[in-house]
């Protein structure tokens, strides 16, 4: 199958496997999708990343991973405080919701550029993380 039917927004070339853009649109350099177990030390997932496309953050359901039953905070361009209702909590995730940020067109505003940190309130929340950035 070709991988634009694929729903791919790029060709791969034959001998190295990087993304050339199509006509008019840039190149974008995909990653793998990373599963990580978050406990309440705050972690960066994301650095700092001028050319971020596109990323995604969702909680596993439970009905996935038993054991999420906590909450994750997540803080852009800061250290989110792990308590619902403070004033530095940023944005809380529950079981099976999800953060998704994806760029109309290179330098969109509206995609977080700064570092994206976590936090849980409860240890071993599994979190799945994907990160695009234009070439």
């Amino acid at each position: 199958m070709p991988q634009e039917a694929r729903g791919y927004p790029y060709r791969r070339t034959a001998g190295d496997g990087y993304p050339l853009a199509l006509p008019g649109v840039p190149a974008l350099l995909p990653r793998p999708m990373l599963t990580i177990i978050i406990n309440k030390n705050s972690l960066v997932t994301l650095p700092t990343n001028p050319k971020r496309n596109k990323f995604l953050l969702e909680f596993t359901p439970s009905s996935i991973a038993a054991g999420n039953t906590g909450k994750i905070f997540v803080g852009r361009g800061f250290t989110p405080v792990p308590t619902v209702g403070d004033p530095n909590q940023g944005e809380v995730l529950n079981a099976g919701s999800e953060i998704l940020e994806t760029a109309n067109y290179a330098g969109d505003p509206n995609v977080t550029q700064s570092s994206i940190t976590i936090v849980s309130d409860t240890d071993g929340q599994q979190i799945t993380i994907d990160d695009q950035s234009f070439v």
